[in-house]
């Protein structure tokens, strides 16, 4: 007599899948890429949540998951809503804190808020699904197949009317014939004949056109290209600032002499033009000095090295504007 318990056979965990849509007419029509995402949805169903309705699955998510593209996912998503299979209860949409949200799906065959299931598919006329685009998806395809055949229309057109002139054609050479099997060539004589001529015709045009350019350059000299003309703005905007950089080399020279007595320091020098107005950085007035330092119009008291352009001044040291610095009554900024 058996006292013992017998033991019951439990099955993995598994995903449901239904039998009346897997008998259906409909379901033939169905492409394999978006029965697999049906199948992805109705794993995310639970007995105990009973949260048909709330089923949400993102294109990204699904990709990972089937390893699809996720605009076939999208693609898959459409053509299940198409047929009936799910219906969208919730769109998707941006989110309170900015992420977004993925749409939520029904399933037609479970129940959903205490109603029974709709079986839309059965409901179904049979018309096959088809990928439809927007109007500007169809505008750009026309747009793009209307400059291609004017870029082949623009293609220059051989002889022999097939097919276009080409010069990177590949030279065709006999098949190496073996003793026991011979191999006969497929390539037409006409055809061979055809193309030896048309090379020939595009070696002597070359020789021709390059006599042509050995004469012409033998018999006339060789000009030199003609400088373009400056346009008029453009030559007064570099007389104004020539004339600028003139005049800021005499205000400097007028500055030392006037107002400074001909005798200052880098320093003090510098702190006096910032006075006058903008456009006297140290840097910029640096650069000012040694072009007069260049032109010899100031020096340095007591110390020849350093009146070089781009020496650099001992601490302290003075300077003065010398005799080849042009008189301060010929600056008209200062009349």
């Amino acid at each position: 007599m058996r006292t013992g318990k017998t033991t019951k056979f439990e099955l993995p965990p598994f995903h449901p899948f239904f039998q009346r849509s897997w008998h259906s007419e409909i379901w033939k029509h169905v492409t394999p890429e978006a029965r697999l995402v049906y199948l992805a949805l109705c794993a995310r169903y639970s007995t105990k949540l009973r949260n048909n309705g709330k089923l949400f699955l993102s294109v990204r998510k699904a990709s990972k998951e089937l390893g699809f593209h996720k605009d076939i996912i999208a693609q898959a998503l459409r053509e299940l809503e198409f047929y009936g299979f799910i219906v969208m209860s919730n769109p998707g949409s941006l989110g309170v804190v900015g992420r977004g949200k993925s749409p939520s799906w029904r399933i037609t065959e479970l129940p959903y808020m205490n109603e029974p299931p709709s079986y839309d598919f059965e409901r179904h006329t049979g018309e096959e699904f088809q990928e439809q685009h927007t109007p500007a998806y169809y505008r750009r395809k026309e747009q793009r197949l209307a400059r291609l055949m004017a870029f082949k229309a623009r293609q220059p057109v051989s002889p022999l009317g097939s097919q276009p002139v080409s010069n990177s054609h590949k030279k065709l050479e006999p098949c190496p014939e073996h003793s026991g099997h011979p191999v006969r060539s497929t390539q037409d004589t006409s055809v061979r004949d055809t193309r030896d001529s048309l090379r020939q015709t595009q070696q002597k045009t070359v020789r021709d056109t390059q006599d042509i350019l050995s004469v012409s350059t033998a018999s006339e000299p060789v000009r030199a290209p003609e400088a373009k003309p400056v346009p008029a703005h453009v030559g007064r905007r570099r007389a104004e600032l020539a004339t600028k950089a003139e005049q800021d080399l005499l205000l400097m020279v007028t500055m030392l002499r006037k107002l400074l007595g001909n005798k200052a320091t880098n320093t003090v020098w510098n702190n006096e033009m910032l006075t006058y107005g903008k456009g006297w950085s140290p840097r910029s007035f640096c650069r000012r000095l040694n072009t007069l330092k260049a032109r010899q119009w100031v020096r340095m008291v007591g110390d020849g090295a350093a009146n070089l352009k781009g020496s650099k001044a001992p601490e302290g040291a003075l300077y003065e504007a010398t005799d080849k610095a042009p008189d301060a009554d010929s600056h008209e900024r200062l009349s």
